[in-house]
């Protein structure tokens, strides 16, 4: 049966194999003979156009040459003047005739294509005429024109057509005193119409098109074998007038009103309203082109039946091997499915310890602070029972349980504070909090730590100094004291701390904590805040503690929309400093339970959301972080995408398809920021990916996103296994993957 499958797979995949080849090779000639085809065609186009240019010089020349006929015979001086002398009244038109009409049909003569002409007067009478006379009907018209000489025509004179070339006379003084006509044949535009070139073909034909007005024109010119120009009124059929205008400067395959397909193309001539035309129908103008694509149409169909054929028996031995290993990759399949379960159950499991390790040190931690206060409570009252008479030696000895027992206590609440932290729990009540009274409650709490070893801690806020923040105040009072103790703890004997602060720009306050200690060494600078890191090293300074107190302390800030950093000196001490919202601050959103979906996965995107956007808030982001922040944001809001939609599939959301185009426009805005942001690196920036922050918050966060939980109910476990499954890859996120290939 097996072999049977394995025979039938081969031959799928042989016939598939042949098929592409079929379809590619296809692909390849029509990528061949497409672009050959265009380059072909325009180069017969170019050639037609090429010819047109020539034909359009030749033509310009000669109606240049006819119109200097014309100049050549009003710049004769004596001729003129006598006209001039006879319009004053100072000589006889006998006198005038009997001295120019010779001398004007010298001038004819040397022209050539002249069949006669006319001298007017200045009040339009003839005065000398020689050859063929234009008609009186030109006269009137021609006694407004001739300023500079100009063409009229073609018109038809005695079953000819001919044009007049007419050239006002004018005196020394610009007043005129005549016109000349002189009527020319189109003996030469005939023989340039109708000229062919060795390569022009046999069916092409050049007219003049006279156009009369916006929609209407004739046609004259010579057919081939013809001598002379003649109106074509039948061939103007050939193409409409429409046809004709838009092939000026190109050439424009058109559908004659014969029936007949023509390539056409035109140019505009120096005489007004003449446009030269050259056409040709398409059957003789791409014959050659035809020909050629069809001797490389077989050449291609040839090349594929071979490429066919090689292929069909290539493949036919190499499928055979190929599909041996069949039942190897159905059992690789199956471990790798057993594998993916396996990484699911650890990743399971790797969970519910975790939670065990949270849950255990929370009740550890409450378990050893019941004893631990009645330690402490014990130890005072023994201190403070005045009916208890202590040597100095026991009194020293109760000092160290009491001494010992605030550490221990102190460790036991950083502690439950890193597993609230871990697990999510470490929530805030917010308020409106006096930032100076609280320093002040500080100070005085970290007095006696201090006096043990001669330090002094200066308050550098003036006593009017007013700073209301919007925070938690147990948690703003468990900051300052984490660091104030740590100055002390890190701090010279005899030394100094400061504790002050300034407002900053976009609603932020900053705080610091100085002090005068040992600094710390720069190797030790980048894991500060780290887990479990402490810095021991230097013989003057304490080693207590457990090294997570910087831990919670940055992770609380964060919490609370704000950033914590240091400046650090070997020898020369520390600045701690952190930067929290003043209450007047509405950009900053602080990571209340208010602000929970409901969902796990979701909520802790969208807490690592809104402490990138608490980022990109802060007054005195750098360069370095701003870089770091935004490729955070598109990822972490590309993952958070992903996950988001699994979980609506799952659930059934009704709105699924519209949440992924607001998802498309969300990710188009962060993506169109980042190429900003890479092309300029400019903090400009800012601005504009804080608005499209806000509005994501706003928009889709709280709108969108707190919808989904009325659907979550009961569906726990299938949430959890289909992000499982997208974990390990084999869940398909949908079109957020091609959006973000």
């Amino acid at each position: 049966m097996r072999g049977e499958t394995i025979r039938g797979l081969q031959r799928k995949i042989i016939g598939l194999a042949v098929a592409i080849v079929l379809v590619t090779g296809g692909a390849v000639a029509l990528s061949v003979l497409l672009p050959m085809q265009t380059q072909m065609r325009d180069g017969a186009n170019a050639h037609i156009r090429h010819s047109l240019a020539l034909k359009h010089l030749a033509v310009d020349q000669y109606l240049t040459r006819l119109t200097d006929i014309g100049r050549q015979i009003v710049s004769r001086t004596q001729i003129r003047k006598r006209l001039i002398s006879y319009n004053q009244g100072k000589t006889t038109l006998e006198d005038v005739q009997a001295f120019s009409d010779p001398r004007l049909a010298d001038a004819l003569n040397e022209a050539g294509d002249a069949l006669g002409m006319v001298r007017l007067d200045k009040l339009n009478r003839a005065v000398s005429t020689v050859g063929v006379v234009p008609p009186e009907n030109i006269w009137e018209k021609a006694s407004t024109l001739g300023d500079p000489t100009v063409l009229i025509g073609p018109l038809v004179h005695q079953e000819h057509l001919v044009v007049y070339a007419v050239t006002a006379i004018f005196d020394d003084k610009g007043e005129r005193h005549g016109t000349d006509i002189v009527m020319f044949h189109l003996g030469g535009l005939a023989s340039i119409l109708t000229n062919r070139t060795a390569d022009d073909g046999a069916a092409r034909i050049s007219i003049v098109l006279q156009y009369s007005g916006a929609n209407a024109a004739r046609a004259f010119g010579s057919l081939p074998g013809a001598s002379e120009i003649a109106y074509l009124g039948e061939v103007f059929s050939w193409a409409t007038l429409d046809q004709v205008r838009s092939s000026t400067d190109d050439v424009v395959v058109a559908l004659g009103q014969d029936g007949v397909e023509r390539a056409i193309t035109s140019t505009s001539l120096n005489v007004a309203e003449w446009v030269l035309v050259e056409m040709e129908a398409t059957d003789t103008l791409y014959a050659n082109a035809r020909q050629t694509l069809q001797k490389v149409v077989v050449v291609i169909v040839f090349m594929i039946a071979l490429g066919s054929l090689l292929v069909l028996r290539l493949l036919h031995g190499l499928t055979g091997q190929v599909l041996v290993t069949t039942e190897e990759l159905h059992r690789q399949i199956e471990d790798r499915t057993r594998t993916q379960k396996q990484i699911i159950q650890a990743k399971e499991e790797a969970e519910e310890a975790n939670q065990a390790k949270s849950d255990f040190l929370a009740s550890m931690s409450h378990e050893l602070r019941t004893p631990l206060n009645a330690v402490l409570g014990f130890g005072q009252l023994l201190q403070l029972d005045p009916k208890a008479t202590l040597s100095p030696t026991q009194h020293d000895h109760l000092q160290c349980i009491l001494d010992g027992g605030k550490h221990l206590l102190d460790l036991v609440n950083q502690i439950l504070d890193l597993a609230r932290i871990e697990a999510n729990q470490a929530l805030l009540n917010l308020e409106n909090v006096d930032a100076v009274e609280v320093v002040s409650e500080c100070i005085g709490f970290s007095l006696p730590l201090g006096e043990t070893r001669h330090i002094t801690i200066v308050n550098d806020f003036a006593q009017d100094t007013v700073v209301t923040l919007r925070t938690d105040p147990l948690r703003f009072k468990q900051l300052l004291l984490n660091l104030l103790s740590n100055a002390i703890k890190y701090n010279k004997d005899y030394g100094e701390v400061r504790i002050g602060g300034w407002e900053v720009k976009n609603g932020y306050y900053h705080f610091y904590v100085k002090d005068t200690g040992v600094g710390i060494a720069d190797e030790d600078q980048p894991h500060v805040f780290n887990m479990f890191h402490r810095l021991g090293g230097h013989p003057g300074i304490a080693r207590e503690g457990t090294g997570i107190g910087l831990t919670v302390t940055k992770s609380l800030v964060e919490q609370m929309a704000g950033r914590i950093g240091f400046d650090s000196q070997v020898g020369e001490g520390t600045t701690f400093w952190i930067e929290l919202p003043l209450s007047s601050n509405t950009n900053a959103v602080i990571w209340e339970d208010t602000l929970h979906v409901g969902v796990v996965h979701l909520d802790a995107d969208h807490q690592k959301i809104v402490s990138v956007m608490n980022r990109i808030n802060h007054p005195s982001i750098s360069l370095d972080e701003l870089d770091q922040v935004i490729r955070e944001l598109r990822q972490n809001t590309r993952d958070h995408f992903k996950r988001e939609e699994v979980v609506m599939d799952v659930c059934g959301y009704p709105d699924l398809v519209k949440h992924k185009l607001l998802h498309h426009d969300i990710l188009a805005q962060l993506g169109a920021l980042e190429k900003e942001w890479y092309e300029a690196k400019d903090v400009a920036i800012v601005p504009k990916l804080q608005k499209v922050l806000k509005d994501y918050w706003l928009v889709h966060m709280m709108q969108e996103d707190i919808k989904i939980v009325q659907y979550t109910t009961g569906k726990n476990t299938e949430i959890r296994r289909a992000l499982d499954a997208l974990l390990l890859g084999g869940h398909d996120a949908g079109p957020l993957d091609d959006l973000n290939a």
